[in-house]
């Protein structure tokens, strides 16, 4: 019988494709009965106000364990400024062990 999943956090710095020196710390959290997500320090775009939301294909990163991870098809789904800025998105998909740049990479 399969083992149910049990909840991981991991930290990691995390960067866009092509925008290597823009690197931010975030902690990619995975629930057993949630969609997956990446707790930002920071953000990869400035603010652009209430009902944008900010959308990439591809997030680099790297654990504090180890191995690499690609982030597909990102949403931000929370942002927030206060003593400074954080930011959170959830992937269509963590692909660990693995850096793909674009989405043509990950077909």
């Amino acid at each position: 019988m399969p083992q149910p999943q049990q909840h991981e956090e991991h930290q990691g710095i995390w960067w866009l494709p092509g925008k290597e020196s823009v690197r931010l710390s975030g902690t990619l959290v995975l629930p057993p009965d949630d969609r997956p997500r990446v707790r930002l320090t920071g953000s990869f775009h400035e603010p652009t106000g209430f009902g944008t939301a900010f959308r990439t294909d591809v997030v680099l990163g790297i654990l504090s364990t180890g191995p690499k991870v690609t982030l597909y098809r990102c949403v931000e789904t929370k942002s927030s400024i206060g003593g400074f800025f954080t930011s959170e998105l959830v992937p269509g998909a963590v692909l660990k062990h693995a850096h793909y740049s674009s989405l043509a990479d990950v077909r």
